[in-house]
């Protein structure tokens, strides 16, 4: 199929932490305002479009981490790639926009071969188009920070090096200079409305179409103290083992701890001075501005005061995260603050806040403390899935806004699917259905389920 009508396609390639989800969430929850204008973006695949292009693209998209966690090997990503295939065609040949909006920030990681397919899939779809690369940048530092943080959360410690020049040559290679659109986060960031109404404005839409839409901000980032407790549960029992999700680890156990406030998350100085090259950093920034006239070179780099206190707001938080946490994650939260106690550096406040919540473990928690790590696995394994009151922390976690509640039941119903409980995953994505009625995937895993269920 072909589709002669398309003039434009804009291709959002990241990179990542520029305000990407929250440029395909508005996307997604505006769908029918861009329509109206000329300009379209699919319903009903995943907002972020960047799972489909590993999928579709990549030469072996089977090792992809999130492809690992979820167990996706060959012929399910192969079911995966024909379903959205299906979705982009019925899409494209039932609307009549002139402009196609994909955005996938993980494309600018992808190896050349990948995106030369890309490129030949572009062309096949829509051959009468301008093909368009939208980059967004960021400031080296800063987003070493983010990314840093990112990696620390999802316990991922293969090192870490980024340059401008190996995420966007090959984009110059295969798409060529004048089909890049390339911009400053930290300018988008100024617009009245943010990242997102930037991000529209350079797709050429009118800004009184940019004020009628309706920005969903999604801000990923943690407290300094959330990253030091995630990364030292990570450190002590790792996430992946032997590219599987490893024996009492659950997919996102960790995020209980995202509402720890504290400080912004900063790299310190001297990690960034023995982990990176600041001089290799200086000539990165140079060959971004030859290459796309993005300049950071004037950019000062600063040390962070990355000092801290316990204090008793920190005491309250911990508790009632405590309380919702799995056996194994509160095993390790124990020895996290254990540990801590037992550091010379802290000051009074601190050393006080964290013999209260060490006193409080022990008096309330006698089966964590009494037990191994790896008892507490077995147990775990045998029981916490089939626990009733974990359904309930999982409904507590779902996002106040409506548009996530879908998203997140689907991803219950797949995260209990993979544990073998199917009758418990079907109530989980029938409730998702009651949000997102049209989707396909939903109803495709219904049917699923229903027969895997004996009468």
């Amino acid at each position: 199929m072909v589709y002669m009508n398309v003039k434009k396609v804009f291709l959002h390639v990241g990179m990542a932490k520029t305000g990407t989800t929250s440029i395909q969430d508005t996307l997604f929850s505006n769908q029918e305002l861009l329509k109206k204008n000329d300009y379209y973006y699919f319903k009903d695949l995943y907002r972020n479009h960047s799972y489909m292009f590993v999928n579709m693209f990549d030469s072996n998209p089977e090792k992809f981490h999130s492809n690992i966690k979820k167990s996706f090997g060959i012929e399910k990503i192969k079911e995966e790639n024909e379903r959205n295939q299906k979705i982009i065609e019925y899409e494209l040949s039932h609307m009549t926009c002139e402009n196609i909006i994909f955005s996938a920030e993980i494309i600018c990681t992808l190896e050349r071969d990948a995106l030369e397919r890309i490129k030949a899939y572009m062309i096949g779809l829509f051959p009468n188009a301008e093909l368009k690369i939208v980059i967004a940048t960021r400031e080296s530092i800063s987003y070493i920070n983010s990314v840093v943080q990112q990696r620390k959360k999802t316990g991922n410690n293969t090192p870490y090096k980024f340059r401008y020049k190996r995420k966007f040559s090959k984009l110059i290679q295969v798409f060529s200079k004048e089909n890049i659109i390339a911009y400053k986060f930290e300018d988008a960031c100024l617009h009245e409305k943010g990242p997102v109404g930037f991000f529209l404005d350079i797709l050429g839409l009118d800004n009184a179409v940019i004020s009628k839409v309706k920005v969903e901000k999604s801000n990923e980032s943690v407290s300094d103290r959330a990253v030091e407790i995630i990364e030292y549960i990570n450190s002590r029992h790792q996430m992946l083992k032997n590219d599987k999700l490893n024996r009492g680890r659950l997919h996102l156990d960790y995020a209980h701890f995202y509402c720890l406030s504290g400080k912004k998350y900063q790299i310190d100085f001297k990690e960034l001075e023995s982990e990176y090259s600041l001089e290799a950093i200086a000539s990165d920034k140079k060959w971004l501005r030859e290459n796309l006239g993005i300049d950071y070179t004037n950019v000062e780099i600063k040390s962070i005061d990355n000092e801290n206190v316990y204090d008793n707001k920190y005491y309250e938080e911990f508790i009632a995260i405590f309380k919702n946490l799995p056996p194994v994650i509160k095993k390790l939260s124990y020895d996290f603050i254990s540990e801590e106690a037992m550091s010379r550096e802290l000051d009074s406040t601190s050393m006080g806040t964290l013999s209260r919540i060490k006193s409080y473990i022990e008096n309330s928690y006698g089966v964590i403390i009494n037990n191994s790590l790896d008892v507490l696995i077995d147990e775990q394994e045998k029981t916490v899935l089939r626990d009733e009151k974990l359904k309930v922390q999982l409904i507590k976690r779902i996002s106040a806004k409506e548009k996530r509640n879908g998203e997140f039941l689907r991803d219950i119903a797949l995260f209990l699917e993979e544990y073998g409980m199917i009758e418990v995953a079907l109530e989980f994505m029938e409730k998702a259905k009651m949000y997102s009625p049209k989707k396909l995937e939903i109803d495709e895993k219904i049917k699923e389920y229903k027969a895997k269920i004996p009468l």
